[in-house]
């Protein structure tokens, strides 16, 4: 539910909407308890469709990361930057960039939190987006 209490749909419009919020949020199987990044209206798990968004608390583990120096063309002139793969205290992966932090200074099994931050989109991007932190 938003903050006015109407529910959204289960899409990545609306997770990047509750990005612009502050909020975290991911799709949850109120049979199985299976939480999913991108939201799904089914749950991949067991295939209900009673599924529900909850917000998740932003912490976790960095499982995994690489050093971009070679960048696609619409990241041209970001490079070199960290995109890392991390495991959320409620046991979901996502994956997102790895920022304020000194490449030489991140670890395997370092904890990370969440920030959002708004950026100028273009039509098929997001306004707001997340990326992770050093804890």
């Amino acid at each position: 539910m938003t903050m006015s209490g109407e529910m959204r749909a289960l899409t990545i419009d609306s997770f990047f909407k509750y990005c612009s919020e502050g909020r975290l949020m991911s799709a949850k199987c109120e049979k199985c308890g299976s939480l999913s990044i991108p939201p799904r209206e089914l749950c991949p798990t067991c295939l209900s469709s009673d599924v529900k968004w909850v917000e998740l608390n932003g912490t976790g583990e960095l499982l995994t990361y690489t050093v971009v120096h070679v960048p696609p063309p619409l990241f041209q002139g970001k490079a070199p930057y960290v995109i890392g793969i991390v495991r959320l205290k409620e046991g979901v992966t996502l994956s997102g960039l790895v920022r304020e932090t000194p490449e030489e200074n991140l670890k395997v099994g370092m904890t990370v939190k969440v920030k959002f931050e708004r950026v100028e989109a273009q039509k098929w991007q997001p306004q707001s987006r997340y990326f992770f932190v050093p804890a």
